[in-house]
């Protein structure tokens, strides 16, 4: 149960690690957030918050692991307890590695998939609460993959094709309680070297699009 009510947005940022979940972390900070990062890897999501330089913000590193869902529950417990609110979820996961479809099995699928629909699901039942009482947001980085699948990345296609579809279920349910929820489809490799998907640029079109709350899907 939320407390009250504070001025202060806040973004929990699940699957943040370098790349999109910093530079996404550091224009929502800049826009006056606090942000929560939640990663498996601690170590890691310290060295992120000291690179951040951000003084006038909260930067709150918590401890969650997308493939066992479960871990995710004692995070948002905390962020509703720190904050007193939850105005955006951003989900920014994806298991990369190339493989065959033809050379994956039953039981490989099955340990990947977790971090796709069943994750983000845990983290919406978890986050949902704040973002009724806020009227907040939902932030998914999608990818291209899930309508162009390509058979050597299989695992990641079918992941990214559940969590496509999970999230455009979730628009048209959560906008009747004032929800906005947007998918984010990246159609190339997230590269610093390149301008349009330098995650830079991916962090400022999801505030555009946070900002707008006008279209569901944005394919960059």
């Amino acid at each position: 149960m939320i407390k009250g009510y504070k001025s202060t947005k806040t973004i929990a940022i699940v699957g943040a690690g370098g790349g999109i979940g910093f530079s996404t972390a550091k224009i929502f900070a800049k826009q006056g957030f606090n942000v929560a990062l939640i990663s498996r890897d601690m170590h890691k999501l310290s060295q992120q918050i000291e690179a951040l330089e951000l003084k006038e913000n909260v930067i709150l590193p918590l401890f969650g692991n997308v493939a066992k869902p479960s871990t995710l529950k004692p995070a948002f417990t905390h962020i509703i307890e720190r904050f007193e609110r939850l105005d955006i979820l951003h989900y920014n996961v994806a298991n990369i590695y190339s493989t065959n479809i033809l050379e994956e099995t039953p039981e490989s699928l099955m340990e990947d998939y977790p971090v796709y629909a069943p994750a983000l699901q845990a983290s919406v039942l978890l986050a949902i609460e704040s973002l009724r009482t806020t009227k907040g947001a939902i932030l998914v980085t999608g990818g291209a993959i899930a309508y162009t699948p390509n058979p050597d990345y299989g695992a990641l296609s079918i992941g990214k094709a559940a969590i496509a579809n999970l999230t455009r279920s979730l628009s048209h349910e959560l906008s009747n309680h004032g929800i906005y929820t947007g998918l984010l489809s990246i159609q190339s490799h997230v590269s610093p070297k390149f301008h349009l998907h330098h995650p830079d640029n991916i962090a400022q079109q999801l505030w555009n699009m946070y900002a707008d709350r006008a279209v569901f899907e944005v394919v960059l």
